[in-house]
Order: structure tokens, then C-alpha cells, then sequence
């Protein structure tokens, strides 16, 4: 089921200016709204983001 970016941004604890971020950079084709024009976050594109927020968090605890 698709995801609100303030969903995805509480359940990744980060901000939702961080997810903003992340989601406006996907292609084309990984983004979608909804008939009121939110933005939804799709599977695909919450895995490309958990990817991409996942991977600093990970390098700046090894540190």
C-alpha cells in the first residue's frame, strides 16, 4: 500500500524534508498522486528511498 512521504519520514524516524528529497529524484515512473495531488510513495520507490537513507546512517555509526 502506497505511503505519504510524513508516513515513510515517522516510520524511518528522519525528516520530511530528507524524504522530499529522495522522493524528487526518482524517475519519473516511481512517482505518483493521489486524486487530491498528495504525493504517494509506492513499493518500489520506499525500497529505492530506505536504500538511499539507510546507507549514511549505516557509514556514520561505523565511524
Amino acid at each position: 500500500m502506497p505511503k505519504t512521504i510524513r508516513e515513510l519520514a515517522n516510520e524511518l524516524k528522519v525528516s520530511k524534508q530528507t524524504i522530499q528529497y529522495r522522493y524528487q529524484r526518482l524517475p519519473t515512473k516511481n512517482r505518483q498522486k493521489d486524486r487530491q495531488g498528495t504525493n504517494m510513495i509506492s513499493l518500489t520507490a520506499e525500497r529505492i528511498i530506505r536504500d538511499k537513507v539507510a546507507k549514511p546512517l549505516v557509514a556514520n555509526n561505523q565511524q
